[in-house]
């Protein structure tokens, strides 16, 4: 019922089914529109030199890869990690997610300087 399946993204740097499986009737609607981008510099003052840094896009749909990011850095913590949680998420959950992060984890909501963020780490 679709004339096409916008996919912000670039298969030559990851596929699409790299994270979300895709079936063969679908595969000749997929467009891919590149990465979306406001247009600002990657550069510039926005903190995260080394940081790990855990983005999930904006919706729901994503809390599992935040819970893994928070498992995983309970064994990481030589390093800061900072995990962006998009709009979609709703308040009970991102709180959630804040408490039980581990002291050296920055549990935020997206911030408007992440690809400078994304360009330190």
């Amino acid at each position: 019922r679709y004339d096409g399946l916008l996919v912000h993204g670039d298969s030559r740097i990851v596929p699409l089914e790299a994270s979300w499986p895709l079936e063969a009737a679908l595969r000749p609607l997929v467009v891919e529109t590149g990465y979306v981008s406001d247009g600002r510099s990657a550069h510039g003052p926005g903190g995260g030199d080394g940081d790990i840094l855990v983005s999930g896009g904006g919706s729901a749909a994503s809390l599992p890869l935040y819970r893994e990011a928070l498992e995983a850095a309970r064994s990481l913590d030589h390093r800061r990690w900072r995990v962006l949680v998009g709009s979609g998420v709703g308040e009970d959950e991102f709180r959630a997610l804040q408490r039980e992060a581990p002291g050296h984890v920055a549990v935020e909501r997206g911030r408007s300087d992440f690809p400078a963020l994304l360009a330190a780490c």
